[in-house]
């Protein structure tokens, strides 16, 4: 917790002491004043200075969370129905607020097998996607409304370039899967297939 400056040390005064409170008797403020205030008869003080740091503890974890690329965290999954191979299932984050699409997978190092990242959006569109700050390739799923697949770009390789390939879902989708790069192919992952969210 930040404190209000006082002064350069000199005369009694410390450059960590606080503000007096209103209508405190007057007197040099110095450490012992600041353990005073700590401890009472300010229940005013000290219950504003409580509320102000869980403040600032709420903001920093939303920060955290936030830098980190967190949606909804993990825990959610997407299940592939009828597979070609066998019923595959990823465990996604879910990005369902336009700063978590935009940021998507950028600036992470990697993506582990068996995770992806879920998009979802409030209705259904024509949607293009880049590699832009993407480290690692990856496949890429276009999924409408209905949960059935209409586009999937394989192994779609990372943007090192000022000027970026745009991935299209070529038709209105409302969803997009990025899974580790190969996923589709060891799956028999295929357009028209459909899958199944479970938050």
């Amino acid at each position: 917790m930040t404190l209000p400056f006082r002064g350069f040390p000199g005369k009694g005064v410390s450059p960590m002491a606080p503000v007096a409170p209103h209508g405190a008797k007057r007197r040099k403020m110095n450490d012992k004043l600041w353990l005073h205030v700590i401890r009472g008869p300010y229940p005013r003080l000290q219950k504003r200075g409580v509320m102000n740091f869980a403040r600032s503890m709420a903001a920093a974890l939303v920060a955290g969370i936030i830098i980190c690329g967190g949606g909804v965290g993990w825990g959610n999954t997407v299940v592939f129905l009828e597979s070609e191979a066998r019923t595959a299932s990823v465990t996604v984050e879910v990005a369902n607020t336009p700063a978590q699409r935009n940021r998507g997978l950028m600036f992470r190092p990697s993506l582990k097998e068996g995770q992806g990242m879920w998009f979802i959006f409030p209705y259904e569109m024509e949607l293009a996607f880049w590699m832009k700050n993407v480290r690692f390739p990856i496949d890429i799923i276009f999924i409408d409304s209905k949960f059935h697949i209409r586009t999937i770009h394989k192994s779609v390789p990372p943007c090192r370039t000022e000027t970026c390939a745009s991935y299209f879902s070529r038709g209105k989708v409302q969803y997009v899967l990025e899974v580790q790069s190969g996923f589709c192919e060891k799956n028999g992952i295929r357009e028209n297939q459909k899958v199944e969210y479970k938050p």
